[in-house]
């Protein structure tokens, strides 16, 4: 790996601090925008149509009342088909309001309606924004107050769901390598192609940018993820020897991992917590490409190959 990619890691990795104080300032931000739980969603909330799905409304800016004091404005109980009456429409602990801004139904018992990524299999666009609204819906609506009786249920929805976030962030598609265009009859001609590329799109420098932890937020990280998206290409045309398929596999596993890192940790400003996410699987990464390293040249080795640079 370049020595700048490595620098830019840890330099990452020291500068953390900076990152947690982002992921602060900005949930802080988000509940802000208000008071209320419809605030604190944006100025919007989504309430279930005739079927139980889930549709978009703008929250009225001049609705006051709240009769039953679950969170919900009464205009807004017919949007959710609450009941403006009756704080917990279906009677299972949670309010009709915290329901909402946890992402649940509240006329369904319970909390295995809850429309969190885990049932989509999506990200949030925004995941800083995403955990700031089903926290502080969480605190505002007594779900995480520690004398809930219900307290643990939501806080384990939580802390599932972040997990199932940061899985979902990180994952790669394993790549096919019995589709590439690209066949070779000897291990050497392979790996002369494979080092031409890393070459061409990973061991060459693109930004003599000093890097400082200081100021690494503003690091520009475009140039590397351009060309590790080419080289990532490059590998997947290759159909390698098959002695060499399952290192390839890894090498090209490992760029799209890498890319794919760069692509969060370059949104750390909008949304600090994907790129604290990220970061906390970087020195993993880091150690995956060292054995990956020591495997390619064993393998160089053993079979009396000749490496420019490994």
């Amino acid at each position: 790996m370049p020595n700048k990619i490595k620098i830019l890691l840890f330099t990452m990795i020291a500068g953390a601090g900076l990152i947690v104080a982002s992921v602060f300032i900005n949930v802080r931000g988000f509940a802000n925008l208000g008071a209320n739980i419809g605030q604190i969603i944006g100025g919007q909330e989504s309430g279930f149509n005739s079927n139980g799905q889930r549709g978009s409304s703008v929250k009225s800016q001049t609705a006051k009342s709240d009769i039953d004091q679950d969170g919900l404005f009464d205009e807004e109980e017919p949007l959710y088909r609450t009941d403006p009456l009756n704080p917990d429409t279906d009677g299972d602990g949670f309010l009709d309001g915290e329901e909402v801004a946890a992402g649940c139904n509240p006329t369904i018992p319970g909390l295995n309606d809850c429309s969190f990524n885990q049932k989509t299999g999506q990200l949030p666009k925004n995941i800083t924004e995403y955990f700031s609204n089903l926290i502080f819906g969480g605190l505002l609506s007594d779900d995480l107050k520690k004398d809930n009786p219900n307290s643990s249920d939501y806080l384990s929805l939580l802390i599932d769901e972040a997990l199932n976030t940061k899985t979902l962030l990180l994952s790669v598609d394993n790549p096919d390598l019995n589709e590439g265009p690209i066949s070779f009859q000897t291990p050497q001609e392979f790996l002369n192609k494979l080092e031409v590329a890393l070459k061409k799109y990973f061991f060459t420098e693109k930004n003599p940018q000093n890097l400082d932890p200081i100021d690494f937020r503003n690091f520009n990280f475009s140039p590397y993820i351009n060309d590790l998206n080419q080289l990532s290409s490059e590998l997947l045309k290759i159909n390698p020897p098959q002695e060499w398929k399952n290192v390839h596999g890894k090498l090209t596993e490992f760029i799209l991992k890498l890319e794919t890192y760069f692509s969060n940790l370059g949104q750390q400003k909008e949304d600090p917590l994907k790129a604290l996410m990220t970061l906390s699987h970087t020195e993993l990464l880091l150690e995956d490409y060292e054995e990956l390293v020591k495997e390619i040249k064993q393998k160089i080795k053993e079979q009396n190959l000749k490496s420019d640079i490994f």
